[in-house]
């Protein structure tokens, strides 16, 4: 089973899908010093294999399969700009979650998700911060 962590930050998200069984992330994240740290948590997460780390910024960027799901935590422009690229990275009717959407954008998302070809299935909200579940069209 085969991920993608799309803004991959400090790896957390890439490390949590790791150590649930899956075979290989590709976590594709653009800020070097950013990179750095995920390198060194997945040392200190004893991260052994199925990582593969990408310097890309995940607007431009094309993974080599299509995956049975992704994660990402980017700014909403930038997620609303990529989703019906995410959509193309995922195999028919597999799931996606987007985080870190802010109540006053989390309308945004909704509308771009849909009409990105996502189907919503939950949103979870803690404060004004917004995740949602998606599915992929079959």
């Amino acid at each position: 089973v085969c991920f993608l962590d799309g803004g991959a930050g400090s790896g957390i998200l890439t490390f949590y899908l790791l150590k649930r069984a899956a075979k290989k992330v590709e976590a594709i994240e653009i800020d070097g010093p950013a990179l750095e740290n995920l390198r060194k948590n997945a040392g200190l997460n004893r991260i052994r294999g199925g990582l593969t780390v990408t310097h890309a910024d995940a607007t431009c960027f094309e993974p080599g399969f299509k995956a049975d799901g992704l994660v990402a935590n980017i700014t909403s422009p930038v997620l609303v700009d990529s989703f019906p690229r995410f959509a193309h990275w995922l195999k028919p009717g597999q799931w996606a979650i987007f985080s870190g959407v802010n109540s006053t954008n989390a309308p945004a998302i909704r509308r771009a998700l849909t009409k990105s070809g996502f189907q919503l299935v939950e949103e979870v909200s803690e404060g004004e911060w917004h995740a949602f579940f998606t599915r992929t069209g079959t």
